[in-house]
């Protein structure tokens, strides 16, 4: 996985991608796995979504279109490659 010289696209992504029960990102695991070939959007809203939790809930600033859309990036390679990697998993088993 790649990283963003960005900090706060980090957050973003690091975030969305270990929140198990999709409470800050509004995605659970399932949903950010099943979106991997075609979600693009939906990891936008999810980044969308995590920015606006993490400003009420932190008080971090919000996140820039240019963020949301750096991280959505990132964070459908990730999950492009990790359901590539179960399916090759599962054909080994």
């Amino acid at each position: 996985m790649t990283y963003s010289t960005d900090h706060r696209v980090n957050d973003l992504v690091l975030t969305i991608i270990n929140d198990g029960d999709g409470k800050q990102c509004g995605m659970d695991y399932a949903k950010r796995c099943a979106a991997a070939e075609t979600g693009l959007f939906d990891y936008r809203f999810a980044c969308r979504s995590y920015s606006r939790y993490s400003h009420a809930h932190y008080g971090t600033p919000h996140a820039t279109q240019a963020q949301i859309i750096a991280a959505a990036d990132i964070v459908q390679a990730y999950y492009r490659q990790h359901v590539t990697e179960i399916e090759t998993t599962k054909g080994q088993a």
